[in-house]
């Protein structure tokens, strides 16, 4: 995951990838879920870091510096994300009336919560009366 500006960034998993990008002269990063540090070592900079954080659901934050060859340190920047690891519910849908349908038609489903534009629900229809379901591509 990436922060891009300052959008709301989601997971859906407690294990997640933070890409970094590059550095600038930096050798060592100090990685955090504490503002302090007190939870985290110095370690080699790379510009794809890997790890878990721990449950339950919802904001999470993470602090970092990075520190170069000779000793500076950058001051500490924080980067916060949503884990949500729920796949939202189909609550209600609507649908045209069958006697009024000719090929081509709309079903809208309602979910118990609104959905992020970067969601991709999975949805699955069976056929009936003949009807085979289409998706465009």
């Amino acid at each position: 995951m990436r922060a891009e500006g300052k959008r709301t960034v989601y997971v859906n998993s407690y294990d997640i990838e933070l890409d970094l990008g590059e550095v600038l002269d930096a050798k060592e990063m100090l990685i955090s879920s504490q503002p302090n540090f007190a939870d985290a070592e110095w370690q080699p900079f790379k510009p794809l870091y890997s790890l878990s954080v721990l449950p339950p659901e919802g904001k999470k934050m993470l602090f970092l510096k990075f520190r170069d060859a000779v000793g500076n340190t950058t001051p500490p920047s924080s980067f916060v994300f949503t884990v949500d690891t729920t796949e939202p519910e189909i609550i209600d849908y609507i649908y045209p009336d069958p006697a009024k349908v000719n090929e081509t038609f709309s079903i809208t489903l309602v979910f118990n919560e609104s959905l992020r534009k970067s969601a991709k629900p999975r949805v699955s229809l069976l056929s009936t009366g003949g009807l085979t379901p289409s998706f465009p591509p």
